[in-house]
């Protein structure tokens, strides 16, 4: 990742740990700098760094779907799926099991399946908090 990403994803991450108010103090100032995420040729480079802030800020409201979905959801079908269940496989959370549901709306076929497959285990996992296992169980209501 390139040191100009990389003070991008800290100045994020300063937001999530200053913001009271998610409004005011996160979203707009996080859409600018997912804009200049944007301008870089490399800013697929700052995906996999974004779902390690969303893992470890999991009780985070990032927005629904708020401007770091819609960063990485430019990456839709050029790698940003594998790295969404690399992150729900190391530490799924509420935000993440929405974006697997986002994506899994916009599939057909046996990629389908192996999103709907991942709900299912994350729906059963007794390790995880119960939010996030109730989380699971709507999103899988809805394709079920």
């Amino acid at each position: 990742m390139s040191e100009e990403i990389g003070k991008l994803i800290l100045q994020l991450e300063g937001l999530i740990i200053n913001t009271k108010e998610i409004y005011r103090g996160f979203i707009g100032p996080a859409y600018d700098i997912t804009e200049e995420l944007e301008k870089h040729e490399n800013a697929f480079e700052a995906v996999a760094p974004l779902f390690r802030l969303i893992e470890k800020y999991p009780e985070f409201d990032f927005g629904a779907p708020g401007p770091i979905a819609h960063f990485i959801e430019k990456f839709y079908r050029r790698g940003y799926e594998e790295l969404l269940i690399d992150s729900l496989q190391r530490k799924p959370n509420i935000y993440s099991i929405f974006l697997l549901h986002r994506v899994t709306n916009g599939e057909e076929g046996p990629k389908r399946e192996e999103y709907i497959e991942l709900l299912r285990s994350i729906a059963k996992n007794t390790k995880l908090t119960e939010d996030v296992v109730e989380a699971a169980q709507e999103s899988l209501k809805y394709f079920e």
